[in-house]
């Protein structure tokens, strides 16, 4: 127990005084002794003890220490600095115009032959259409178990102009959003430069040209060199903040762009092989037909050399005979025709595979067999086959792409913030090109 309290005399406060700290906002340099409230006489009052009042100012110092101020003024940028990136983060988060929502469509069941048809008398893969798996086509001409046509396929894919034309539209649309992503970020470019003038003698005067050499004209002031060297380097930056979304919409429909051109290449693909495929079924068809052709000609010469024959042995008449030639005629006439058609197949197909007429004609001339029919492929539900369409899902995609066009073409209404800053390096002389005193930013 202290002494104070063992004689039983209460201890009054005491006022503790700090250390006089640099931020606190009290004038120290006005403290002074004052009265104390008990006693009424200076220095004596809560407990005795001496009490050093300062006047308190509430406001900031009027003249702060200076390690204060060159804190107080390191804080100050730094806090309108992170304000305004807090603001700038919190508008990246706008993005104007509508979102995309792909649309509901309403499709059928099942097909409307299939509807009104008897359950008993509906072909087999009708009924199962709805439990049955899609039948993976995307090598359908596998099928046909023919390998001249598969070797056709093969090369129209490769050298067909539309498919390669497609292709490329891929292969733009794709750097389409790569260039439309960097524009979220910073550009940064680099120049250097070296420049030498010449000033006039006549523009400048007759003592700025003679004092060249020596800085001053006669009166004393200053004159213009006559020849000057700049030498610069240096980087700009810029970068355009991305306020409003439009160069996220941008992104959003160089997107959907891609994957319509995607589907615009599986369309064309889709086209090419089925145009392939038909037509070289068609010329085999023409071919075996021609074969027929031309085997009944034989056997109706044969026919009209009998009937003649017969003629000549007073069995048959003349009438006989003229019908015999009629016969062969009509059906010589046929020749020329899928001839024609051969040739037209043949046609279409080198301008579909890029090549000519009559490289094709040695490679498929020979006959060959008709190529065996397709095993059956069930037609699956109508909502399905709308899934398989590319060119239903191009369409689809283009809608989407002009749905975030909205959304550009609105963020154009807006301003646009942009931040923008230079630093380099400029001198008059080389040697003095790399001094910090030459460094200049903005």
């Amino acid at each position: 127990m202290s002494k104070s309290c063992a004689k039983g005399k209460p201890r009054e406060p005491r006022m503790m005084l700090p250390d006089q700290p640099r931020d606190s906002g009290i004038d120290w340099a006005r403290v002074r002794n004052v009265p104390s409230p008990s006693s009424g006489t200076p220095g004596e009052g809560w407990g005795g003890g001496r009490v050093e009042q300062a006047s308190f100012a509430i406001s900031p110092h009027p003249n702060p220490p200076p390690e204060y101020r060159g804190r107080e003024q390191r804080h100050k940028p730094s806090r309108i600095a992170a304000a305004l990136m807090i603001a700038a983060f919190a508008l990246a988060g706008c993005t104007v115009g509508p979102d995309y929502h792909r649309p509901a469509v309403e499709v059928p069941g099942q097909f409307n032959a299939a509807a009104t048809q008897p359950a008993a008398s509906q072909p087999a893969t009708t009924q199962a259409a709805a439990t049955q798996p899609v039948v993976d086509l995307r090598r359908w001409w596998e099928t046909f178990n023919d390998p001249a046509l598969n070797r056709l396929i093969v090369q129209a894919t490769a050298s067909n102009l539309d498919v390669r034309l497609a292709a490329a539209r891929v292969r733009e649309a794709r750097a389409q959003v790569l260039f439309n992503r960097a524009a979220l970020f910073p550009t940064l470019d680099s120049s250097a430069e070296y420049s030498r003038n010449q000033l006039s003698k006549n523009a400048f005067g007759a003592n700025a040209a003679s004092s060249a050499t020596t800085g001053a004209t006669a009166t004393g002031t200053p004159s213009l060199p006559g020849r000057t060297d700049l030498y610069r380097a240096g980087f700009d930056a810029g970068w355009e903040l991305d306020v409003f979304g439009g160069t996220r919409r941008a992104i959003e429909a160089a997107q959907y762009t891609l994957e319509a051109q995607v589907e615009a290449r599986r369309s064309a693909l889709v086209t090419l092989l089925s145009e392939v495929a038909q037509n070289y079924i068609m010329l085999r068809g023409f071919q075996h037909e021609l074969a027929i052709v031309q085997n009944n000609v034989a056997a109706q010469r044969d026919t009209l050399d009998l009937t003649r024959t017969r003629l000549q042995a007073g069995i048959a008449t003349s009438l006989d005979v003229a019908r015999s030639e009629a016969q062969v005629a009509s059906t010589e006439s046929q020749v020329p025709t899928l001839q024609t058609q051969i040739k037209q197949a043949l046609e279409r197909l080198a301008v579909l595979l890029n090549r000519t007429s009559a490289d094709l004609e040695a490679e498929l001339a020979p006959e060959a067999q008709l190529p065996g029919g397709p095993p059956q492929v069930p037609a699956g539900l109508p909502s399905e086959l709308l899934r398989r369409r590319p060119d239903v899902r191009q369409a689809e995609r283009q809608f989407a792409a002009a749905t975030a066009n909205i959304g550009v073409a609105t963020a154009d209404l807006f301003p646009k913030f942009n931040l923008t800053g230079s630093l380099g390096l400029e001198s008059l002389q080389l040697k003095t090109f790399a001094n910090s005193s030459s460094l200049f930013w903005s």
